[in-house]
């Protein structure tokens, strides 16, 4: 249990609606996770919740409770404050962002709807420590690299061979009209130092045609985000896998795009999730006896816009910074997710339910280790919290 200062000044999370039931039932509901709680309450907790304010201290909350009912419920009140706190129903106004992360206080504020306070600035620290390698600054490529460097990621590793072109400018970010022509990881570099120039931003303009291409380039990094698409996706994450499963290193492959549907990629962790060669088995398996009719190869350009290529990479961005700072858990993984831009509407599989061969390479039947991820779970029926003379039922 935590022993709290009795000088720091709890309040209720800005996120927490606090709502009456009948039979002297409060609910403590988390407008954006969803998550609440239960409890029964009597006078007295009635009377200590009501000073939780973020004015009174610990030390006066306890003065007032035991003025008002003529007894000492200090050690009751410590118990409930640590309850409360446990379940990130309140937090402390005396507990400040670090100097050097004031300019990441918005992201520090967003982590504080899953995460207690202090731990919310430190995922933050963790973020910073990070690095992560982008291969690819296109369509989806240049919209992750922006997002990851304003939010702080420690180092980028970018590598693109190309150069701007003037079709680029209609969807991808970082680049304008003065640039096209300029190497896209030169001009990258320089507007991504001038949106945050805390982060760390080393390129490359490697062509990539083996493995072997990329070992010094993802060589350190924590993630590699799979953005090249010369020839097609498939092509590349194919040697992305092949060198990331050797160098131990997990890997995103960036979503592709089929007019108005696309791929939000995978999520792909050596020797804990399956491999890329195994994904596209169980696609195959999924699609049955469906053999292509026409066998020539056609060279087909489906397009895109702005909005699906920026929506597709900041959904990926967020998933890797679920999975660079655990602060929850990664939902691309096993899992094959379209997201339909005309009907607004995503459609899952579960890619385990249609590989059936044991595989060398990854995880998905050996029964390899399996990643760590929170549980958020609360207790039913049967929790109690103590306060004064009463147990209070932990409803739901």
């Amino acid at each position: 249990m935590n022993k709290f200062n009795s000088s720091l000044k709890p309040r209720f999370k800005g996120t927490i609606e606090l709502l009456y039931l009948k039979n002297n039932q409060l609910v403590f509901n988390n407008v954006i996770t969803r998550n609440y709680i239960i409890l029964e309450i009597d006078e007295i907790s009635d009377f200590f919740l009501r000073q939780i304010n973020g004015e009174n201290t610990i030390k006066d909350i306890k003065d007032l409770v035991r003025r008002k009912f003529a007894r000492d419920f200090s050690e009751d009140v410590d118990n409930y404050l640590n309850y409360l706190y446990q379940k990130n129903i309140i937090e402390f106004t005396d507990i400040a962002i670090p100097s050097d992360l004031k300019r990441y206080s918005n992201q520090i504020h967003f982590f504080r709807n899953f995460l207690q306070f202090n731990n919310a600035h430190e995922i933050q620290s963790l973020l910073s420590s990070k690095k992560v390698c982008i291969l690819g600054l296109g369509g989806t490529g240049s919209h992750i690299a922006y997002s990851l460097c304003a939010m702080g990621v420690g180092t980028l590793i970018l590598n693109d061979p190309d150069h701007v072109e003037e079709k680029n400018l209609t969807r991808q970010a970082l680049y304008c009209e003065n640039d096209v022509g300029k190497l896209k990881s030169s001009v990258a570099k320089e507007k991504l130092s001038s949106i945050n120039s805390s982060v760390s931003i080393i390129t490359f303009d490697r062509r990539i045609s083996q493995a072997s291409d990329l070992e010094d380039i993802i060589k350190g990094a924590d993630l590699v985000v799979n953005c090249m698409d010369d020839p097609n996706m498939e092509y590349t994450s194919m040697i992305v896998d092949d060198i990331c499963q050797k160098m131990n290193i997990p890997f995103i492959t960036g979503g592709g795009y089929s007019a108005h549907q696309t791929s939000l990629g995978y999520l792909i962790i050596p020797k804990k999730t399956m491999c890329f060669p195994c994904i596209r088995k169980a696609i195959h398996n999924h699609d049955g006896d469906l053999r292509p009719f026409l066998s020539e190869k056609r060279d087909i350009d489906y397009g895109s816009v702005v909005g699906i290529a920026s929506i597709v990479a900041n959904l990926q961005v967020l998933e890797a910074i679920k999975f660079l700072t655990n602060f929850s858990s990664p939902v691309i993984i096993n899992q094959h997710i379209e997201l339909d831009f005309i009907h607004l509407s995503f459609h899952k599989k579960n890619l385990l339910e249609y590989i059936h061969e044991p595989c060398n390479r990854c995880a998905h039947l050996k029964g390899g280790e399996k990643m760590k991820v929170r549980v958020v779970k609360e207790e039913k029926n049967g929790g109690l919290i103590c306060l004064g003379t009463r147990l209070f039922k932990l409803v739901c």
